[in-house]
């Protein structure tokens, strides 16, 4: 029953752009051959705002298709994913080979920042009470209470792996609302106690759990010391994209659809450096802001002009653009044809 629970609980989660920045960011910079599916998906998760939400199987199906595409083991690490088993992952393998609970959890924390995105995970004890909380800063809670639930649940499911398959934590906490529906739906899930509006999101369990040794299942160690060794090159290895025209790729790709200025010094505020700098910086990579902004429109405004059917006023002021006509201009400065005969071109085409 618990097992059908779960699937369904993971069937019906969600995960944000913000986890998924950071992996674009790093395939936008490397000459991956994809195949149609994973390019499907892959511009997909490009074009989302930063708090659009993608369905988790179809993200873990597009990190096992990158996985098997690249075969490259650092990638397949930073998925969590191997090249020729998909269940196996090296966090994992350390979670479980850690001598106490405690331990594992360090471990974990230590290790899941690798391609988790911007968040935190911390270790609070109070009353003999033990809570292992999650924070993503930049954003309100409601926001992304997809990510928080799914990873406070399958937190939960590893922490079974140790604990064992009935156990459950005292309770669940929420920064934000929950109606009475939800905590009914979520109970179905892990029947347990539920509290929003809490000071943190986070799960509950007696201290004395952090202590445990119950993991029965034996290890390698030199197979361990090689993994922690591994994922620790992962962390500081220069294999992330440290360019300038990509760290501005992210951003505009962040915050296109949601902020009306979208100019270089916006972004330059937001790398915490002068437009002038920016300017120099990606003069330096051969190219300037323009180029970068054109791109990531043009990008944008062929999806959802084909495949959403948005209308071209619509598209003008998502874009920032004055009105129709100068959007009108620049779409044909891209593509060399005008927005309605692009469409028709390639909705006749598609047909």
């Amino acid at each position: 029953m618990k097992k059908e629970n779960s699937i369904h609980h993971s069937s019906h989660s969600y995960i944000h752009q913000l986890k998924l920045s950071e992996i674009i960011s790093y395939l936008q910079s490397i000459d991956v051959p994809f195949s149609y599916r994973s390019k499907v998906l892959y511009n997909k998760f490009k074009l989302l705002k930063l708090t659009e939400v993608a369905p988790i199987q179809v993200y873990n199906e597009f990190l096992r298709l990158i996985a098997y595409e690249t075969k490259d083991l650092q990638w397949c690490a930073k998925a969590g994913l191997s090249s020729c088993n998909h269940n196996y992952s090296p966090i994992g393998e350390i979670f479980m080979s850690a001598k106490t609970l405690y331990d594992a959890l360090i471990e974990l924390n230590k290790y899941t920042d690798l391609f988790q995105g911007k968040t935190n995970t911390n270790i609070i004890i109070e009353n003999h009470k033990a809570f292992v909380n999650y924070e993503v800063s930049i954003l309100k809670p409601d926001f992304y209470r997809f990510d928080i639930e799914y990873s406070l649940f399958r937190l939960v499911s590893q922490l079974r792996e140790r604990l064992g398959e009935n156990w459950v934590p005292d309770s669940f906490h929420f920064q934000y609302a929950l109606t009475k529906k939800d905590k009914e739906n979520l109970k179905k899930i892990i029947p347990t106690h539920y509290e929003d509006n809490a000071k943190f999101n986070a799960i509950s369990f007696s201290e004395h759990w952090l202590h445990d040794n119950f993991n029965q299942k034996e290890y390698d160690e030199t197979f361990i010391f090689f993994l922690k060794n591994h994922l620790d090159r992962l962390k500081h290895s220069t294999s992330m994209p440290a360019s300038m025209s990509t760290r501005v790729q992210d951003i505009v790709h962040q915050y296109i659809l949601s902020e009306k200025d979208i100019s270089l010094s916006c972004i330059a505020s937001k790398l915490y450096i002068s437009p002038r700098t920016l300017q120099r910086k990606l003069a330096k990579e051969n190219i300037n802001f323009s180029d970068i902004l054109d791109k990531i429109r043009c990008d944008i405004s062929i999806n959802k002009l084909v495949e959403e059917n948005i209308r071209i006023d619509s598209l003008a002021e998502l874009l920032g653009y004055t009105d129709s006509a100068a959007f009108s201009k620049a779409f044909k400065r891209w593509t060399g044809s005008p927005p309605l005969q692009y469409i028709k071109k390639n909705s006749h085409h598609k047909a």
